[in-house]
């Protein structure tokens, strides 16, 4: 079952074992089957709804095939999204579009934010409006900022963009709003909604130190605390699923210089925009807005108001990134009561909005009602994946799986 000397083909991606661990002979049929057979049963038993699958380059693509029919047998609505070292948009190495991965992780993205925060905006801008042209519910990307395998992007932000600690930690909530309102899918590494930095220092290895529990009980008591902004960022993407899932994307107003950006997020008859800041003080913009002169515009992420003018544009003030860095603009819809005359007339229920189907190490509800991800097959990109080294995730080298003990 395990691959030795007489079927190891030095060098090859497929047929050779990685970094020397230990590689099952997927190549072979009964032993692709019975670890197929394996996953299947795990899925079905614990109520698995997606894997986030390892190492996709070092396994037979029959194999990921064979696994997702199986898996898709069972439950139509199961989804893959696969790790392959070096994927982006633009790169996707075939593995996207042929049945079996739904969607690749993107290595791309920390890059983005990097770059983002760093002042490049126009820049990532243009690539971010190529990848939202690209991506689509059948081959989307994971958008990541971190992962067990790099130095994490706050610790980048000080050793190689020279931010101070404090500038880097601000610059990671804007970081995180750029993953968040992307499409795509946010993956979030944890200890991103703590703000943990570490480096890929082996043997030390501080990119995958413990959960720090006491600093999200004292995250929790601060509003203004990071974790704060995923909740407050994550609920928005939850409440506009279709928007940010597969919605255009269009620059309104950006400046490198005054280092702002805001994009206008758009999907049917709804329009978010999203202002996003990466300096020290507040910035304060004009921003051309779909509506007409009178309406009301609400800022999600705080909840004030503004009143359109007669020149079709609100004024706000993006707060700076210490304090959020965001803000979500949508037009206040008005309503008419359909029977004014009958006072008697109950409003009808409305209808919840879709959610993203965000399962958080840190939200005990979400964890012990385990309403993990979407189940509509059209609803792939919309889902947000969280990626709990150690936690939530074991990793082998054909698959790695979630288990259901370990979120609980």
């Amino acid at each position: 079952m395990l691959r030795d000397s007489s079927n190891t083909v030095s060098g090859d991606d497929k047929l050779a074992p990685l970094s020397d661990l230990p590689d099952f002979v997927t190549e072979d049929s009964e032993v692709r089957n019975q670890l197929i057979e394996w996953q299947t049963e795990w899925m079905d038993e614990f109520d698995i709804d997606y894997y986030r699958v390892d190492t996709v380059k070092h396994v037979d693509s029959t194999t990921w095939s064979a696994l997702k029919n199986s898996l898709t047998k069972v439950n139509p609505d199961f989804k893959m999204i696969g790790e392959y070292s070096g994927a982006g948009y633009a790169n996707t190495a075939g593995e996207l579009g042929t049945g079996s991965m739904d969607a690749l992780l993107d290595f791309d993205f920390n890059d983005f934010a990097k770059d983002f925060v760093g002042g490049k905006i126009s820049t990532v801008e243009n690539s971010l409006l190529k990848r939202n042209g690209v991506l689509n519910n059948t081959a989307t990307m994971g958008n990541f900022l971190n992962s067990h395998d790099e130095d994490t992007l706050q610790y980048k932000l000080v050793n190689e963009s020279k931010f101070s600690e404090e500038e880097a930690y601000n610059l990671m909530k804007v970081a995180a709003t750029l993953q968040i309102t992307a499409k795509g899918q946010p993956v979030i590494y944890y200890g991103d909604e703590l703000g943990q930095a570490g480096a890929n220092d082996w043997p030390n290895q501080t990119n995958r130190r413990d959960f720090d529990w006491k600093e999200l009980e004292a995250q929790k008591a601060d509003n203004n605390s990071i974790y704060k902004h995923y909740k407050t960022m994550l609920s928005i993407r939850n409440a506009y699923t279709d928007v940010f899932a597969r919605g255009s994307r269009n620059v309104v107003a950006s400046s490198d210089e005054e280092g702002y950006d805001i994009i206008a997020r758009s999907y049917g008859d709804t329009t978010l925009y999203v202002g996003m800041n990466i300096n020290d003080t507040a910035k304060e913009v004009k921003v051309p807005v779909n509506a007409n002169a009178g309406d009301t515009v609400k800022n999600l992420y705080d909840g004030k108001t503004y009143t359109v003018s007669s020149d079709k544009t609100v004024t706000v003030s993006i707060p700076a990134a210490k304090d959020g860095g965001t803000v979500i603009l949508t037009e206040v819809k008005k309503t008419v009561d359909p029977t004014p005359a009958d006072p008697g007339k109950k409003d009808p229920t409305p209808i919840p909005a879709k959610k993203d189907g965000v399962i958080s190490v840190t939200d005990k509800a979400a964890i012990e009602t385990k309403k993990a991800a979407p189940k509509s097959g059209d609803d792939n990109e919309a889902a947000t994946y969280v990626c709990l080294l150690g936690l939530a995730m074991v990793a082998i080298t054909a698959a790695t799986y979630r288990k259901k003990r370990a979120c609980k």
